[in-house]
Parts: structure tokens; C-alpha cells; sequence
């Protein structure tokens, strides 16, 4: 097989030596892959990358993913959107024909994955990490209050309430312990509300919600755990109450544990025992 070198420089033209020498310099100061430091240094686009990696493992690129394209069919059946956003790929359906849109074509765990579930990998096809990207925030500000991997459309999870509120707050429970995850984050942000798992020690994005939720969740969430909406978690100032994040964690059927988050002094505040939703194994 080529170098990713050689094929940016003799087939694509993209670099030049002194380029490659400074990125080579650059690797070795900051630990980064080359094709990394080129970018960074603005020698070359991702684009040229998503091209050169092509060429160097004979799969297609795509420029461009269609969010509609996404084969959320494919996500209920098999995958998961952690999983996604953990490896960087998307299942995509387009004119009958699916495809799966990946950024690193040297993650053989992930093409393993692909052959488990497809029986082959023709469908593979390289694109950049930042239209990855991209099409998952489309997807994140689009997820259902029923299954939190169907797009809906923006209005009606900014108007969720009553049972809604349920079925979502159930959706990530559900989504937390199939995912062998510890804790699950809820925490507020300026504009929305995220919400994270923290799966072998790594905290990892999960979804992003309206910030308008967030006060009905948490206060349901404290419901749950026999806690009054407006009584404050143990060790919260006044001004935290349901403005502030929760952390779900400590799995233990048939109960999960609730504690503040941020803690204080590094220690964790375990406070009340939530119920899990019924069917979570």
C-alpha cells in the first residue's frame, strides 16, 4: 500500500517537501498523525485528506452528507448513536442503497462491526470527521422524546411535556444501560441542555436538548427519587436547585443512584435511589 505521503504529493499535488517537513516536525512535537498536523498548519483542507485516504485504500468519498439521508432504520435495528459518535460514522440510505459514511479507514474494530451486521463492506465510503459532525447536530436537535433515534421535527420536542417528559427520560435511561455506561450527565448549558455517559471512564457526549426540558426533567427525575421538585439535592447552594445538573450513576438493578453534580472536594454525593424503566436489562 502507498504512503499517505506519497499519494499527496505525486497524485494530488497537495503538499510540498518543506510542507511535509514542517509537519513532520510538528508530529513529533505534539504526538499528532500527519495528515493532523498538515491540516492544523493549513497546508491542506480535510477534503484533500478524505481524497488521499480514498486513493490510498481504494474506497469512494463523499464531499457532502444529507442529514435526511441518515438510515435511522438501521440505528434502531443494530446501532447506536453513542457508537456513532464514538468512531465517527453514519449508516446512510439513499435511492434504496445503504451506505456507511467513515473517517478513519484504519478502524478495523468498526469495519468488523460493519461485516458482522452487513455481511460485507462495499458500502463503505470516507468523508471528513467535520461532516460527521454536521449531520449529528442535525440529528441531535432533532431526536424524538419517544425514542431519542427517530428525527422529529424541532417543535415538537421544544413543546414535550407530561408523558413525553416520561418516554424520554426513559429513552436515556434505556440508552445509558445498554450502553454499559456509569453515570449519565444531565447539565445545562446557556442555550440547551446536554447530556452525557460516562462509558470505561471517558465522559462522552449523547444528545443535546431545548433548553426548555431541562427543568421538567430534572424535576422528574427527582420525583422518581422521592425528592420534592423544589427541595435541593444535599450540598447544592439555593441558586443550583433544578437550574443545575444531575448525575444518574451507580447501576444497580432495580434502582440507580442520584447525586449532585459537580461535586464538591471531589466526593460524590450519593443522595436518593431512582427506579430504572421497566425492560432495561
Amino acid at each position: 500500500m502507498r504512503t499517505l505521503v506519497e499519494i499527496l504529493q505525486k497524485d494530488l499535488r497537495a503538499v510540498t517537501n518543506t510542507q511535509i517537513r514542517i509537519a513532520q516536525n510538528e508530529r513529533r512535537r505534539t504526538g499528532e498523525k500527519l495528515e493532523e498536523a498538515l491540516c492544523r498548519l493549513g497546508f491542506i483542507k480535510e477534503e484533500t485528506i478524505a481524497e488521499a485516504l480514498g486513493l490510498q485504500y481504494q474506497l469512494p468519498t463523499i464531499t457532502t452528507i444529507d442529514p435526511r439521508e441518515i438510515d435511522l432504520i438501521w440505528f434502531n435495528q443494530y446501532g447506536s448513536l453513542v457508537r456513532a459518535k464514538h468512531s465517527k460514522f453514519l449508516p446512510l440510505r439513499s435511492n434504496g442503497k445503504r451506505s456507511f459514511a467513515v473517517v478513519n479507514p484504519a478502524d478495523f474494530k468498526l469495519f468488523d462491526f460493519i461485516q458482522s451486521v452487513e455481511g460485507h463492506t462495499r458500502g463503505v465510503v470516507l468523508t471528513t470527521e467535520k461532516n460527521i459532525n454536521d449531520a449529528m447536530e442535525v440529528l441531535d436537535a432533532s431526536l424524538s422524546t419517544n425514542d431519542l433515534e427517530r428525527l422529529v421535527t424541532r417543535g415538537e420536542i421544544e413543546g414535550a411535556e407530561g408523558d413525553a417528559i416520561e418516554s424520554l427520560v426513559d429513552s436515556m435511561l434505556h440508552e445509558a444501560i445498554r450502553e454499559n455506561a456509569t453515570d449519565l450527565h444531565i447539565e445545562p448549558t446557556q442555550h440547551t441542555t446536554q447530556v452525557y455517559l460516562r462509558i470505561d471512564g471517558a465522559r462522552r457526549p449523547f444528545v443535546s436538548l431545548p433548553k426548555s426540558l431541562h427543568d421538567s426533567i430534572v424535576n422528574l427525575i427527582k420525583v422518581r427519587a422521592n425528592i420534592k421538585p423544589d427541595q435541593h439535592l444535599r450540598g447544592r447552594r439555593p441558586a443550583e436547585s433544578t437550574a443545575g445538573g444531575i448525575v444518574i450513576a451507580k447501576w444497580k438493578q432495580p434502582h440507580c443512584k442520584l447525586h449532585r453534580s459537580r461535586p464538591r472536594d471531589g466526593k460524590e454525593d450519593l443522595r436518593r435511589q431512582v427506579p430504572c424503566p421497566a425492560g432495561s436489562e
